[in-house]
């Protein structure tokens, strides 16, 4: 069998070139050390060449042929001192320690190899090893190369996606980091190391357990490998949680998790964005706390101004029924006399116009305020008005008209509510016109909507001031406004309780000085069904009636007020003489105040609950608290009716005729 049979082509030349091959002689006579390396290189696959001899004679096997490239098979069996230098100077100096008996290595070396004619970049490692001869003298080198292109074209692509990444998140305030499924870090930023070093004091790199740099924290090292562990089986999810190594030193993060994954989709770690969010979330904190100061100082104000409702009604109730007393009471004979009843009763209705305005914007604004659904014609309800306001217009030398539809103008509504929408604007009309200045009030359809038109020839507004003009508290003119009085809540009631209608309400001048135009526009609604007439309550006759007050004045007066119209009129100023008047005597309704002295009348409801003798008995409170919880509790007492003073007579006999 011929020498290296199974060496592929190398094999073959080196048969074919028998005792050529420098001064190596035939295969044969070679030396048992270099005929066996020869052997075991010609049948590797690696890439292997053999320097040996004085002469420095170059074998290397067919994987190598292909690094060598277009020199080869001329540079096979040369001196590698005369080709080495020309076409791997690279590797000269590795064999040279070789050949010195020095074991050498170099790795990653750049080559360049021949496949199919066309060169392609590649990198090599490699190492030599001394080859001694039978006399253990170094005679030769065996270098060995393996290749490490994929290794490097991968850190490359590391490198260049690195570079990339370090690009895009130079600068970044967020925080950005990723860990192999040890935890070891695998990148992060500047902004995040700089962050963990404030944090925990200690500087990391790559390779970095960060499990282990949060040892000296175990709480906090607990919390952070179980948001990773998330991630790390796969989940993507974004949280906020706080880290520090220390209550004062807790900082508020907002994360974003990720798993990583190679091109074969199997799990490589996490990634994680973090983002200090802490001023935010202290800014949101101290809003919520404000927030809750204000709820709780609007409260404290609804409380006060329930309060004080209270307490203005009260003795505003005597001066109410005293002024209808005097009404009553009055002569025409004597003018003096009933110009002051007139005076008593503008002044009294006006200061309960202030109290209710005050209260019900303030509730309006908070949405507890509820609506009766009434379908009315607008006509009725705007005529009624206008007799209302016609001693005013009078006594102010003033001129109204009125153009009216012909037939009805149906809406759903409060009709309280609407009395004071279109109130305050024929009031307003009044009180800014100057004489002899004139107000028409009209009444129409447009398409599906009933419209209320109030215009007048007064002072008008400004026009900056017409954006603002429906707001609370806002007055036109102070040197007018102010003369004219109010709070200017009157505009803002009357624009909220349009929009509780599903109406609207808008306002047009020209300017100062000549007159202004305010329109509201409600929604039409189908005509009622036709009421019998035999149904409709009538009024009342003489009833026996208990009022039980314990300010002296506004229980006399309610007497007096009840008395003049026929009835009869039983007064007790505590609950304990209430219960000893119903017991003596029958009644048919008790007007009883909420606040009395001892026992209060809520008490007083639920004792007459209570006595079955007592059934069939109309109960009545009458309190300056007119909120919706406080009518709630008076009916869950066992009222009948709630009245909030000051009542005036229309509401008595109201709430009297229906009775019967």
């Amino acid at each position: 069998m011929s020498a290296f049979e199974h060496g592929g082509d190398i094999a073959g030349h080196i048969r074919a070139h028998d005792g050529t091959l420098a001064d190596l002689g035939p295969p044969e006579a070679w030396p048992p050390t270099l005929r066996t390396v020869v052997d075991t290189m010609l049948a590797s696959s690696q890439s292997m060449f053999v320097v040996w001899g004085a002469a420095r004679t170059w074998l290397y096997n067919n994987a190598f042929a292909d690094i060598v490239g277009p020199d080869h098979p001329e540079a096979f069996g040369g001196s590698f001192e005369e080709v080495g230098p020309r076409l791997f100077p690279e590797l000269v100096s590795v064999v040279e320690r070789g050949l010195a008996g020095e074991p050498s290595r170099m790795e990653d070396n750049h080559v360049v190899l021949q496949a199919r004619g066309q060169p392609n970049n590649a990198y090599q490692s490699v190492s030599c090893t001394p080859l001694r001869n039978d006399d253990g003298e170094v005679a030769g080198v065996l270098g060995i190369l393996k290749d490490t292109t994929a290794r490097q074209r991968a850190a490359d692509k590391l490198r260049r996606a690195h570079s990339l990444i370090e690009g895009i998140t130079r600068g970044t305030e967020d925080m950005i980091a990723a860990e192999d499924r040890d935890f070891r870090y695998l990148y992060f930023n500047e902004a995040y190391s700089r962050e963990f070093e404030k944090l925990w004091g200690q500087q990391i790199k790559v390779g970095t357990s960060m499990i282990e740099a949060m040892a000296p924290w175990p709480e906090e090292q607990r919390k952070a490998k179980k948001l990773w562990s998330r991630a790390l089986d796969g989940e993507s999810f974004t949280t906020t949680m706080e880290f520090g190594p220390s209550e004062d030193e807790m900082r508020v993060y907002e994360l974003r998790f990720n798993p990583i994954y190679d091109e074969e989709d199997r799990l490589l770690g996490a990634a994680h964005i973090f983002r200090d969010v802490t001023e935010r979330v202290r800014m949101e904190e101290a809003l919520r706390e404000s927030k809750d100061r204000l709820h709780e100082a609007d409260r404290r104000k609804d409380e006060y101004l329930a309060m004080l409702g209270h307490e203005l009604r009260n003795p505003l109730a005597a001066v109410q029924s005293a002024t209808d007393v005097v009404k009553m009471a009055a002569h025409d004979d004597d003018p003096r006399l009933v110009n002051a009843a007139r005076v008593l009763e503008r002044q009294s209705d006006h200061m309960a116009g202030i109290i209710d305005g005050l209260l019900e914007v303030s509730r309006i604004a908070r949405g507890k305020i509820s609506l009766s659904q009434e379908t009315l014609d607008l006509r009725e309800l705007l005529q009624e008005l206008l007799n209302d306001q016609s001693s005013q217009v009078e006594a102010r030398d003033l001129q109204i008209g009125a153009s009216i539809s012909n037939t009805p103008v149906w809406v759903t509504g409060d009709p309280v509510r609407l009395t004071q929408i279109f109130g305050n604007l024929m009031s307003n009309a009044i009180k800014f016109t100057e004489p002899p200045g004139r107000i028409l009030v009209e009444v129409f359809e447009d398409d599906d909507e009933a419209v209320v038109r109030v215009t007048d020839t007064g002072v008008g507004i400004r026009s900056e001031l017409l954006p603002s003009i429906f707001e609370a508290f806002r007055q036109e003119a102070q040197d007018f406004a102010r003369s004219a009085g109010g709070l200017g809540l009157g505009l803002a009631l009357a624009k909220n309780l349009a929009e509780l209608h599903g109406g609207t309400i808008s306002a047009y001048s020209p300017g100062r000085g000549s007159g202004a135009e305010f329109v509201v526009r409600l929604p039409l609604v189908e005509a009622p069904a036709v009421e019998d007439s035999a149904a409709r309550p009538q009024e009342a006759g003489s009833r026996c009636i208990l009022v039980v007050e314990d300010n002296p004045d506004a229980a006399q007066m309610l007497q007096d007020l009840l008395e003049l119209k026929g009835h009869r009129v039983t007064v007790a100023h505590r609950v304990s003489e209430a219960l000893e008047e119903l017991s003596s005597q029958d009644f048919d309704v008790v007007f009883c105040d909420l606040g009395l002295p001892g026992a209060s009348g809520y008490e007083l409801a639920r004792s007459v609950q209570k006595d079955a003798s007592l059934d069939g008995l109309e109960l009545i409170a009458l309190t300056g608290y007119g909120q919706p919880e406080d009518r709630r509790r008076s009916a869950e007492a066992g009222f009948d009716e709630h009245l909030t003073k000051p009542v005036d007579l229309k509401a008595l006999q109201r709430v009297l005729d229906a009775l019967d």
